[in-house]
């Protein structure tokens, strides 16, 4: 009689564990939908970055402009935004015909043809924006932008 009580008893013991088991488990499954949930709003959060120009850098001498400017020239090609600390992105904000006409994706020191090309090339697409730093009045390419011609 002790034996069948025994058995009564691990075959309760085995229910109770594995009764919590499927708790845990559905209490995980609840953590990893938090979890996700989580993660696709801080990417939300990382892609609603300001992109809007907030001014116009022009000058350009080699990897450098020379200063950056409130409104867009006719020889400002490339603008900055989201500035912090001294550091910005900048990204082409010219008009399409006229910077591939004028070449002014030329200079790998500012900017990176990474598809198409000047001789079909009719509009611009910026795949990445480039990195740049303030030296006293000017700015200086840290990372190149890099841009698409279609």
């Amino acid at each position: 009689m002790d034996i069948y009580k025994e058995n009564i008893g691990n075959q309760e013991t085995f229910e109770y564990w594995s009764n919590e088991v499927k708790r845990l488990e559905g209490e995980l499954e609840i953590a990893r939908q938090k979890m996700s949930s989580f993660e696709s709003q801080d990417k939300k959060t990382e892609n609603q970055i300001e992109t809007k120009i907030t001014k116009y850098l022009c000058g350009q001498d080699g990897r450098t402009f020379s200063r950056a400017e409130d409104v867009q020239g006719s020889n400002s090609f490339f603008g900055l935004y989201n500035e912090n600390n001294n550091v910005a992105l900048f990204r082409f904000c010219g008009d399409d015909a006229e910077g591939i006409a004028n070449r002014v994706f030329s200079s790998d020191d500012i900017c990176r043809i990474v598809g198409g090309g000047y001789r079909n090339g009719t509009s611009v697409h910026t795949i990445k924006p480039g990195k740049i730093r303030r030296v006293n009045d000017g700015w200086e390419v840290i990372e190149p932008t890099e841009v698409e011609l279609l």
